[in-house]
């Protein structure tokens, strides 16, 4: 459904003119609340994000929303575990880290050499080594696989797919890009929130453990709830009641 797509960019940027020959066409709107509303996918185009509301792109993922955000020579920050752009690192060969509905029917040798002038990407992503971030291809140089050109965030109940790759303006005379580009689209209009558990904490926490929990962005919950992790800090006091509880739940 078109309706639900936003799109940021220009009537005549490059995002719009590409979409437009693809035969996709998104509605340019604002990147506020008030034109995100109703929407379940948002596209930032091609070097657009400087001049978006990012603010309101974290909320309206962290709400449930999806957004691909194309090739930028700069990304603000805006959500925690933002891969890191690196302005110095160019690439003409890439390959897929991890099979995703984006590179379905696309191979190693499709990521590497595209017209007119070889590069898949001018501006590469470093590759996160942990988090949420799932780096869906990789690149190279010279300290190794290093880099990435496609990383999806999950973040809140919603997903941001960072793609550094040149699709928008090598639709035209390079195919495999227009494929990315559709399937990027139709893999995030039809995201589904997965279900995320809170670490139950069964115990206070020590200062250092409290220090680690929130350098990872870790949500918390205080007690045990139904469901997911429990974390027992055996420093501190536990109540003989949340002891029992753990030990019949282990012995289920």
């Amino acid at each position: 459904d078109v309706k639900s797509i936003a799109l940021f960019d220009t009537e005549d940027g490059p995002t719009s003119k590409a979409l437009r020959e693809m035969k996709l066409p998104a509605t340019v709107s604002s990147c506020d609340d008030a034109g995100l509303s109703g929407k379940k996918l948002l596209i930032i185009g091609e070097e657009a994000a400087s001049k978006a509301n990012l603010d309101a792109v974290a909320r309206f993922a962290e709400n449930g929303g999806s957004v691909i955000v194309l090739h930028q020579t700069e990304i603000p920050f805006f959500i925690p575990e933002q891969p890191q752009l690196d302005s110095m690192h160019a690439a003409s060969f890439s390959w897929k880290k991890f099979e995703h509905p984006i590179l379905a029917g696309i191979d190693d040798e499709q990521l590497r050499f595209w017209r007119p002038d070889h590069l898949v990407t001018t501006e590469t992503m470093i590759r996160p080594s942990s988090g949420p971030a799932l780096p869906i291809t990789v690149s190279g140089g010279r300290y190794g696989l290093n880099w990435s050109p496609l990383i999806e965030v999950r973040h809140g109940k919603g997903t941001v797919i960072f793609c550094q790759y040149l699709l928008a303006s090598r639709v035209s005379v390079e195919p495999v890009a227009g494929a990315i580009l559709a399937q990027a689209i139709s893999y995030a209009v039809k995201y589904k929130t997965k279900p995320s558990h809170p670490l139950n904490l069964a115990s206070p926490l020590s200062n250092d453990a409290k220090a680690v929990l929130d350098a990872c962005r870790i949500k918390t919950i205080d007690g045990i709830s139904e469901s997911g992790p429990i974390l027992l800090d055996i420093s501190q006091t536990t109540k003989p009641d949340i002891i029992k509880k753990i030990s019949d739940e282990v012995s289920k």
